[in-house]
């Protein structure tokens, strides 16, 4: 009743009650007072568990809001640094196959055939808004949609390994690009605009030919490779150990179901602090420059950024003097 009178303009809520709100949903005060648009209302659930947004648990749809804020967030820093707004992803409605979408977008993006050495960057410069946040009990691998206001955003689940995101976030754009509506994803359905979603990761990954010729010139006619020289593969191409295995056999490079996955898959990459891979480097990076520049204040960064004072203003000095 309390919340429906403040929603009728029948009364306004105190001070207090809106830092409560704040605290709750993890955005900033200024949401609940100035008008914006708040997420896609119609998401479509394609998910084994879920059917709607009610049934996820709080923790995670307090993820979902704190998602929204980041990409609110992202946008407005953008528009603080006169940044030009992206043009719209293309669309291919003559396209159908996720393989067929898959190699079309390679060519319009000049990839040719080798591996990509950064997803999130790629999807990032065609004006896609991505952050990493962690799903409580993994109940989806990720989300996209078309904000009326912030335009193409994706969530991804940050609990899962990097080959993991790699996919999921190919997936996602994938959905993007095919205009299949805002939607919620477990990779584990395959099925219908997910298999589509699902061969366009896998194609768009592990183009073909690099794949063969990597392959190939790794190992013999004869030769078996172990977990840890799939693995290997599995880093060239940035993608789980799980995934580059079933490349490989839909491929007919390896027999299927002979390979025993069990055993280390490790990756590796530049450190970078856990807030930091969350939020990405081209949100950080931003968020920085409008700090520079004057146009937000510390306080505001911290909030970016999710930090306190303290470790902001570390990390500013950081920044001024080099250091990471």
């Amino acid at each position: 009743p309390e919340l429906a009178r403040w929603e009728d303009g029948v009364e306004e809520p105190p001070v207090e009650r809106l830092w409560e709100l704040s605290e709750l949903y993890r955005r900033d005060v200024d949401y609940f007072v100035l008008s914006h648009q708040g997420p896609p209302s119609g998401l479509t659930f394609r998910v084994t568990r879920r059917h709607q947004l009610n049934e996820l648990s709080l923790e995670t749809r307090q993820v979902i809001a704190a998602f929204d804020e980041f990409c609110r967030a992202a946008r407005e820093v953008e528009r603080l640094l006169e940044l030009p707004r992206p043009d719209p992803l293309p669309s291919n409605p003559e396209v159908e196959t996720g393989e067929a979408l898959a190699t079309a977008d390679r060519e319009r993006l000049g990839l040719g055939d080798k591996p990509l050495r950064d997803i999130r960057k790629l999807v990032e410069e065609q004006g896609v808004l991505c952050f990493h946040l962690p799903i409580p009990s993994d109940e989806f691998s990720g989300l996209s949609w078309q904000h009326s206001e912030n335009g193409p955003c994706i969530l991804i689940n940050g609990s899962e390994n990097p080959g993991r995101r790699a996919f999921t976030t190919a997936h996602e754009y994938a959905h993007l690009l095919r205009r299949d509506g805002d939607s919620v994803c477990d990779l584990q359905t395959d099925r219908g605009v997910e298999h589509a979603a699902n061969r366009f990761a896998t194609v768009f990954l592990m183009p073909a030919a690099d794949v063969k010729e990597t392959f190939h010139r790794r190992f013999g006619p004869a030769d078996l490779p172990d977990v840890e020289e799939i693995a290997s593969l599995a880093r060239r191409f940035g993608v789980s150990l799980e995934a580059m295995h079933l490349r490989l056999e839909e491929l007919d490079l390896v027999p299927r179901r002979t390979v025993d996955l069990r055993g280390p898959s490790k990756y590796y990459g530049r450190y970078r602090p856990q807030w930091r891979r969350r939020l990405g480097e081209t949100f950080t990076n931003r968020a920085f420059q409008a700090h520079t520049a004057g146009r937000i204040s510390t306080g505001k960064l911290a909030h970016y950024l999710g930090l306190d004072i303290r470790e902001t203003m570390d990390l500013i000095q950081g920044e001024s003097t080099g250091e990471d």
